[in-house]
């Protein structure tokens, strides 16, 4: 029998971790309490880290597609002035894609048997399953499972 995970959250870090225990073999199911996923129209910004754990977990290339690679950065004061401003080095690389299209990108990754968080069932539930809560810094947290 395969180990399991179960994880409360589909936002980006418990997708990620699910698609992370997917790929070592765990059977996975992620539990979310809203419809949708991601954020509609808010954008995310992946810097080199984040870029190379998509890479390592096969899901960078459709996440990035399409998506424009920043290339300069400026701060604004409250008043919208610009007080700072650059460009970033050729190596250095940072997208902005929509926190939907990134969370949709890891939900599709996964190996789904059912939809997210539709069953109640335990069955094969053992000691060598594990419990997961992932939550956004915006979320308050949710009880353990």
């Amino acid at each position: 029998m395969k180990p399991a995970v179960e994880i409360a959250g589909a936002g980006i870090a418990g997708l990620t971790a699910g698609l992370a225990f997917a790929q070592k073999g765990w059977q996975v199911r992620v539990h979310e309490q809203n419809s949708e996923l991601g954020n509609p129209g808010e954008g995310i910004h992946l810097w080199e880290n984040g870029l190379r754990v998509l890479d390592a977990l096969g899901a960078l290339a459709p996440v990035i597609s399409g998506v424009i690679p920043a290339s300069r950065h400026e701060r604004r004061d409250p008043d919208g002035k610009t007080f700072s401003s650059g460009h970033f080095g050729r190596d250095f690389r940072l997208y902005v894609p929509s926190q939907a299209s990134l969370s949709t990108t890891l939900y599709d990754a996964l190996p789904w048997s059912r939809p997210a968080g539709r069953s109640s069932s335990t069955r094969g539930w053992s000691q060598q399953n594990r419990k997961v809560g992932c939550t956004s810094r915006t979320e308050a947290p949710r009880a353990p499972i």
